[in-house]
């Protein structure tokens, strides 16, 4: 699965699940991070490692096409809009 963010005109930010619970984010076709994704209880958590945040939860809302991930504390930190990967 792939999410892809319009960052502005010129960047393109893509985020790609993988199995065995693999996740790794680029800007424009370039690799930024790696990491790992899991369920903890209702949220959905990553470790992208230590300059990237380190190990982080999320609540998840899906309205549509736009995904939005909230901190544990209930605020809206990232938006995303689900694109279908172009073979």
């Amino acid at each position: 699965m792939r999410h892809r963010e319009e960052a502005t005109a010129n960047t393109e930010i893509t985020i790609t699940f993988g199995p065995e619970q693999a996740v790794s984010i680029s800007e424009n076709g370039t690799l930024l991070a790696k990491g790992r994704w899991w369920i903890d209880g209702d949220n959905y958590c990553h470790d992208l490692g230590i300059g990237y945040g380190g190990r982080q939860c999320f609540q998840v809302l899906q309205n549509g096409s736009q995904i939005l991930l909230f901190d544990l504390n209930g605020y809206a930190v990232l938006q995303l809009e689900v694109a279908q990967r172009q073979e």
